[in-house]
């Protein structure tokens, strides 16, 4: 009997574990923010945590501000790194409306590349340019608040309780187990005036925690970075193209996709920083419109409300704005890092510097006048009609259809545009014609031959069909300078809603991490709040509420 007694405890016990792993089970991202809500010019600062299945892989997420349209405000990639966190900004543009944004996070599904939403919370933006009388509270949807996460203890230690206005205050976080024991983790800590931020906001928290559904998992995501997007033709119907070439000038380079009976592509490209200018071709049209779009669906966006106190809150901003030009500075400054730039330099078959020739009156009589592979010819109502020849051994003809022509980093298969840039303005042009070189350089797109033009000219005035599939991408962010700190004389005001921001800090092997921060010219409430997360996956927040009266 006492036996059997025990076989019972053992599977009760064996089953409230199963139970609680399977509550416990729940992956989620937390994203903390350095406020809950911006104004224009000002940077979004974030740190978002991931589950710890995310830690074997390198993913690339896309970060995005899009507007109810659907339309990007600001993006970028990133890459996890083989880490469970990560960090970044935006910057939001000085010309943005007053709206709700949607923060979404992206990754790419392994199998058919198309975009899955990991993550979504709403972020205020308000314009304080201009008239700021008219505007309403764009009230904060419910989320789900990460104030009872609590793997892990953070405690932080104070000198004192009570400060005054510009006091230096010297902080350090410790971080331990349940048991006390300390904890490596790293640490996300943001410092904020509640009286300040409540004028504008429900709250002044700015925590959010995403749970991931199993289509989420790490493990079906890519690694690599990919462009989303559409190809149609001139009335609006899907294409499906076999060939489609994408040219990066900053590069020299050239990525190939196909789009699928939808019209619908995934483009690979490299791990390149910064910001790019991407051309799309397709192998066999040019009356073709490309779309770049992640296709994916936003949720509902909140209603909004009114509050008295927003209109002065802006006007302060406003004002605050005045005061850092008046001091010639900036409230959160950002210096980027150049970015590495691989360019790809070819040599070409033949090269023509202009300056080494006479005047002569357009490029037509240039070429027929100079023995070149290259013929640029009058056919009547058509125009112009470029080809180039092979002169390989066993071949010796002209290569079929119009060679592909790259004028200052812009491509053209149009010879009549070729014809009308204005020959005095033209630097040099360099001329690819072998075939195996332009097979291994060029891919599928060269299979004509390459023109390449440098010219001085300001502005170049592409064929619309050409410059309609021109777009600007953002790849990974810009690196910046870590450790900047404002440099306040002792009569500019140091006011503000944000006394203090670090997105990558990490404890020591006692678990602790210090830190110091000045505090504004403000009385009144302020809110510290701190995300953490361990190598082991464990999470937990902080928060607390101090004042300043005098």
């Amino acid at each position: 009997m006492r036996y059997l007694h025990l076989c019972i405890i053992g599977c009760l016990l064996c089953i409230s574990s199963i139970v609680q792993a399977q509550g416990n089970s729940e992956e989620s991202i937390i994203i903390h923010l350095n406020k809950p809500f911006y104004t224009t010019g000002e940077n979004i600062w974030y740190t978002l945590y991931f589950p710890n299945s995310f830690k074997p892989h390198n993913l690339a997420l896309k970060l995005a501000l899009v507007n109810d349209e659907g339309q990007s405000l600001s993006e970028h990639f990133l890459k996890t790194g083989n880490q469970s966190h990560a960090n970044g900004y935006f910057k939001v543009p000085y010309e943005a409306p007053s709206v709700h944004y949607h923060f979404v996070i992206l990754g790419t599904a392994k199998l058919d590349k198309t975009k899955v939403k990991l993550g979504e919370v709403f972020i205020p933006i308000y314009s304080d340019l201009g008239d700021t009388r008219t505007h309403t509270i764009l009230a904060e949807t419910p989320t789900i608040l990460t104030a009872n996460v609590n793997d892990l203890k953070v405690d932080l230690q104070l000198g004192t309780d009570s400060w005054g206005r510009r006091d230096q205050v010297a902080a350090t976080v410790a971080v331990t187990d349940k048991q006390g024991k300390p904890v490596s983790a790293n640490l996300s800590i943001s410092i904020k005036d509640v009286g300040l931020l409540e004028m504008a906001a429900q709250e002044a928290s700015s925590i959010h925690r995403i749970p991931l559904t199993a289509e989420h998992q790490a493990a079906n995501l890519a690694e690599e970075i990919y462009i989303n997007g559409k190809v149609e033709d001139n009335q609006g119907t899907s294409w499906q193209s076999t060939i489609l070439a994408v040219y990066s000038p900053t590069e020299k380079q050239f990525f190939y996709t196909k789009s699928n009976p939808d019209g619908r592509f995934a483009l690979k490209i490299p791990d390149l920083q910064g910001n790019r200018m991407l051309q799309f071709m397709d192998y066999q049209r040019t009356d073709l419109k490309v779309t770049l779009d992640d296709n994916i669906t936003l949720d509902s966006p909140p209603s909004t409300s009114t509050k008295s106190k927003i209109t002065q809150y802006l006007a302060w901003s406003q004002m605050r704005k005045k005061i850092y030009q008046l001091y010639n500075s900036l409230e959160d400054p950002i210096s980027r890092l150049a970015p590495a730039i691989n360019a790809i330099e070819l040599e070409s078959d033949q090269r023509f510097a202009m300056k080494d020739y006479e005047k002569f009156d357009d490029l037509s009589i240039f070429f027929n006048e100079i023995v070149t592979p290259f013929k640029l010819r009058e056919r009547g109502k058509r125009g112009y009609v470029a080809r180039m020849f092979n002169p390989a051994q066993q071949i010796r003809t002209f290569y079929k259809g119009s060679p592909l022509f790259i004028v200052d980093g812009l491509l053209s298969r149009d010879a009549n545009f070729i014809y009308n840039i204005p020959i005095e303005k033209i630097d040099t042009i360099d001329l690819f014609f072998e075939m195996q070189q332009l097979k291994t350089e060029f891919g599928p797109i060269g299979n004509s031959g390459i023109v390449d033009i440098k010219t001085s000219l300001a502005e170049i005035d592409l064929p619309a069909e050409d410059a309609a599939n021109i777009f600007p991408v953002s790849v990974l962010q810009y690196a910046i300078e870590e450790g900047q700190t404002v440099e306040r004389t002792s009569t500019q005001p140091h006011i503000g809603p944000q006394l203090f921001w670090t997105a990558s800090a990490q404890t020591d092997d006692k678990g602790t991490f210090p830190f110091s921060f000045t505090q504004s010219d403000d009385l009144g409430t302020f809110l510290i709040e701190i995300s953490v997360q361990d190598e082991n996956g464990r999470q937990a927040t902080f928060t607390r509420f101090y004042t300043v009266n005098q």
